[in-house]
C-alpha cells in the first residue's frame, strides 16, 4: 500500500523544518521534476537547508491520503517569520492560514491530525511523521 501525507500550516510553523531531517541524509536531489530522494522518503521540491526549501504538493496514485496540520500561536508563527528574516505581507500570510485550515478540513475527519508544535520537540514531531508516512506504530 502507498500512503502520501500533506504537511500543512501556516507560514513559519515549521513545515519544512519537520521534513527536512527526513531527507537531508543521504538525499538525491532529481533537477526536472523537482525531487528530493531520501533513504526512506521521497517528496517533491528540493531539501538543501536554504530558508525556503521544500515544495507543496499532490501524490497521484496512493492508496491512503491524510493531512498533518502544524499549528502555533500567532506571536510564536510571528517570532519564527521575524527569526528567519521573512518579510512576507500581513494579509499574503492570513491568506495561506485560511487556505491551509481549508485545505486540511477538506480530508474526512479520519484522515486529519493536527499538532501545535509548540507543544513538542521538534525530534518528536520528525519521528511521529515518520512513522505516520512509514505506517508504523509511534
Amino acid at each position: 500500500m502507498s500512503s502520501a501525507v500533506f504537511v500543512i500550516g501556516p507560514p513559519g510553523v515549521g513545515k519544512t523544518t519537520a521534513i527536512r531531517p527526513m531527507l537531508d541524509e543521504g538525499s538525491t536531489l532529481i533537477d526536472k521534476p523537482k525531487w528530493t530522494v531520501g533513504p526512506h522518503v521521497v517528496a517533491p521540491g528540493h531539501y538543501t537547508g536554504k530558508t525556503f526549501d521544500g515544495a507543496d504538493f499532490f501524490a497521484e496514485r496512493v492508496d491512503r491520503v491524510t493531512a498533518i496540520l502544524l499549528t502555533a500561536p500567532a506571536d510564536e508563527l510571528a517570532r519564527r517569520r521575524a527569526k528567519r528574516g521573512t518579510d512576507q505581507n500581513t494579509t499574503w500570510v492570513r491568506g495561506r492560514e485560511t487556505k491551509a485550515a481549508r485545505f486540511f478540513k477538506s480530508f474526512p475527519e479520519e484522515h486529519r491530525i493536527a499538532f501545535d508544535v509548540t507543544q513538542a520537540k521538534p525530534e518528536a514531531l520528525v519521528y511521529f511523521m515518520f512513522c505516520f508516512a512509514m505506517e508504523i506504530e509511534p
